[in-house]
């Protein structure tokens, strides 16, 4: 998906006033940048979608979001803005009984 497919879902949920919405649509945006290497472009997606999420009040979506923002940033080698998602992802997943495994590492390639 490009960053334009997602313009009219963005519209809509922007009209309708609802933040819930408004956040799905953007993490669903940044994801998708993020998918395709494009960090630069998903960091105010991340960033407003936790804003949104804030607003309404979903601690399982502020999870959800601060797990792949930070996640994104780790593999974009920022590791130090990483951890701070990270960890407020780890806090709010405990607090809600949510167990979460970390992605298993890729095995090493045989020579």
């Amino acid at each position: 998906m490009h960053r334009e497919d997602f313009e009219e879902p963005l519209r809509r949920a922007v009209a309708m006033g609802t933040p819930r919405g408004e956040g799905l649509v953007l993490l669903q945006r940044a994801t998708a940048a993020s998918r395709h290497g494009q960090y630069e472009a998903a960091v105010p997606d991340f960033e407003r979608a936790l804003t949104c999420f804030a607003e309404y009040g979903g601690k399982p979506l502020i999870a959800r979001t601060e797990l792949a923002f930070g996640t994104m940033l780790e593999a974009a080698g920022r590791r130090s803005e990483a951890e701070p998602h990270l960890a407020a992802a780890r806090r709010l997943l405990a607090e809600l009984g949510i167990h979460h495994e970390p992605p298993a590492a890729e095995p090493a390639a045989s020579d």
